[in-house]
């Protein structure tokens, strides 16, 4: 179901990350993947809200309330009711992910192309609450290897492979 649930949502994560500079669709399979319990959540399933998006004083569209809970204190969770954003489909759910992030506070995001640092970046600009969202994140992108699916650029791309190459020469000398 895991893999099922990344395979549907990645092509559309893909198309639409660079109409918002956003290079690691890594991070943001991740996050769909954690956020929606791999699209089995309700929030996921009935309202496309992939991300755990509540809904906000600016937030215009539709909404559905939920039981959440929330780690303000390292190790307790406090279960509160919010509203979430409710969107009529998945291209939808994932394309208010990328609105979402234009807000101010996640400007930071742009153009970022390690995943490790998107993750912990998102987290401090108050993404989640969790404590150890970061190397959740982390895991999941290393767990189903989603960084197949960022957007590297051309320079990284070559620098990259040259240190491919680099590392398989010495292999060779060993």
């Amino acid at each position: 179901m895991s893999n099922k649930f990344i395979e549907t949502i990645a092509p559309i994560v893909k198309e639409i990350a660079p109409d918002y500079n956003i290079l690691c669709c890594s991070s943001v399979i991740a996050q769909a993947c954690i956020e929606s319990n791999f699209g089995k959540s309700d929030l996921a399933s009935k309202h496309h809200n992939y991300f755990g998006m509540k809904a906000g004083d600016k937030w215009k569209g539709k909404t559905a309330e939920y039981r959440t809970k929330e780690e303000y204190v390292k190790g307790e969770l406090k279960t509160i009711t919010a509203s979430f954003r409710s969107y009529e489909t998945e291209r939808e759910g994932i394309i208010g992910y990328f609105e979402f992030l234009q807000f101010p506070r996640y400007h930071n995001l742009r153009g970022v192309s390690d995943y490790r640092m998107f993750n912990s970046l998102i987290k401090d600009d108050g993404w989640a609450t969790s404590f150890t969202y970061t190397e959740t994140l982390n895991k999941i992108v290393e767990k189903y290897r989603l960084t197949d699916y960022d957007h590297l650029s051309f320079e990284e791309k070559v620098a990259d492979s040259k240190k491919s190459l680099d590392d398989i020469a010495n292999e060779v000398i060993k």
